[in-house]
């Protein structure tokens, strides 16, 4: 039964169709559901699965190598750790995440730019409800709004690419796009590019996160940070690496956005004093960060960042949006101190902190050597003293946040008892001990970088080969 990889969508599916009707037993399904997707990923044999009896392209058909592994694998565990962190919230959205994880699974899945429009719009239909969960129907609208249209952009692109070439199917689809004239293939990509733009959080269509990801729970914080951007990142990886084609205008175009998400990002973050919108901003800049890799063809670099910062912010956003709940307040003031009742909780958060900004010995680190060292080879060399200097800004911000966060005395100064916040309760032993466990996986791929590394340079689709931004153009 656990022997073919369509069951990473029916099962979610018919889960999220049993739980309507059992809504005593909702939350067990999910859980089920989810560490039958972990067999299920481990059990079925990689390759192309064909659905239908149709083969390519004229079927739809599911590719299951290495990279879809990887990102199906940080899938499943990252949302079983935050429903079991967020177990209270998650059991009022149960069937709302079976069938975002069907989506995701699809997305990552499908072999088909049709079938992949199908499954975003699906994942994002699930988003817009979670994103209700802040109490803020504006930022829902906001994102609705902006999502909406670049799905029609991407569909738009979708249609044409099918005009031009005849096919949808992803592999190969870059070669006979190649073959196009620069001008008949200029459109769909820009169509394509801008259609994944506001998943992907890139300027100037990255105002919805803010907002969102800034005004999250404990639920939704977690899952939009942790599941939903690093999966968006893994498609976005994909259809780089097999579909786009990047001629001086898209390619500089779309290098303009992902830099410009990044710096602006980043100096968004630092001029924040509420952690919670800090992490929003910080969200926003490493998307950009990760996008300009898979731009400049360095994917594995890509794929490391994307992991470093679920792993990262899963934990970030787990503890942010804890104690601001039980504060009442994600403002320096009212958390200044805080971690000195909680240290379990200070040391997960200070660990996933240290990573994000690329300390040595944690897994940010080897990810953003090798992303610098990947543009180097480009010979693009402001790219890296762009990010060199961004970082600087990055570490400023999160150690100001660290030091805050564990002294509640003003800089030069020893704290005293009477200036600490008062206790209050955060988390569950069961909670802390989630915490605890993202932070032990985040912390020992720090510590074993080159066996990790070996690892992800073999997840490299098989068609991997990138048209480097500034080549010259096909006529």
């Amino acid at each position: 039964m656990m022997g073919s990889i369509i069951w990473l969508i029916a099962l979610p599916l018919l889960a999220a169709f049993v739980s309507v009707v059992a809504q005593t037993y909702q939350y067990g399904l999910l859980v089920v559901t989810l560490l039958m997707n972990l067999l299920v990923l481990f059990a079925a044999p990689q390759g192309l699965t064909i659905i239908g009896g149709y083969e390519p392209p004229f079927g739809i058909s599911l590719l299951f190598d290495q990279y879809a592994l990887i990102a199906l694998l940080l899938i499943q565990v990252l949302l079983l750790l935050i429903i079991v962190l967020a177990r209270p919230l998650a059991k009022n959205y149960t069937p709302v995440i079976l069938v975002m994880l069907a989506g995701l699974n699809g997305m990552l899945l499908t072999n088909d730019l049709f079938n992949l429009f199908v499954m975003i719009e699906i994942v994002s239909i699930a988003a817009f409800i979670l994103s209700t969960a802040n109490g803020k129907l504006t930022h829902t609208f906001h994102y609705l709004i902006l999502a909406t249209v670049s799905g029609v952009f991407f569909l738009l692109g979708t249609v044409l690419v099918y005009a031009y070439t005849g096919i949808l199917v992803v592999q190969g689809l870059m070669m006979r796009l190649a073959s196009l004239p620069v001008a008949l293939s200029l459109i769909p990509m820009m169509l394509l590019i801008f259609g994944m733009a506001v998943e992907l959080k890139l300027v100037p269509v990255s105002s919805w996160a803010k907002n969102i990801y800034g005004q999250a729970n404990l639920l939704t914080g977690p899952i939009f940070a942790a599941v939903l951007a690093p999966a968006f990142g893994f498609v976005f990886g994909r259809m780089m690496n097999e579909v786009i084609v990047l001629h001086s205008l898209t390619g500089y175009t779309l290098l303009v956005m992902a830099i410009s998400t990044f710096v602006l990002g980043e100096l968004a973050a630092y001029r924040q004093t509420d952690l919670l919108k800090t992490l929003a901003f910080s969200s926003i800049g490493q998307s950009g960060l990760a996008v300009m890799m898979f731009t400049l063809g360095a994917p594995w670099a890509g794929i490391l960042l994307l992991i470093n910062n679920a792993l990262a912010k899963s934990i970030l956003y787990g503890v942010a949006t804890g104690v601001t709940a039980a504060y009442g307040n994600a403002s320096m003031g009212v958390l200044k101190g805080v971690f000195y009742h909680h240290r379990l909780l200070g040391v997960a958060f200070s660990l996933a902190s240290l990573s994000l900004v690329g300390i040595p010995l944690f897994l940010g680190f080897f990810a953003k050597v090798s992303a610098v060292m990947a543009i180097f080879s480009t010979g693009l060399i402001w790219v890296p003293v762009i990010i060199l200097l961004t970082a600087i800004v990055e570490g400023a911000y999160v150690m100001r946040w660290l030091l805050q966060l564990w002294s509640p005395a003003f800089e030069g100064y020893l704290a005293s008892k009477k200036e600490l916040p008062q206790k209050r309760n955060v988390f569950s032993a069961q909670q802390i001990l989630v915490v605890g466990v993202l932070a032990v996986i985040l912390f020992t791929m720090g510590l074993m970088p080159q066996r990790f590394v070996d690892a992800l340079q073999k997840t490299q689709p098989a068609m991997a080969q990138y048209e480097m931004v500034g080549q010259g153009e096909q006529q």
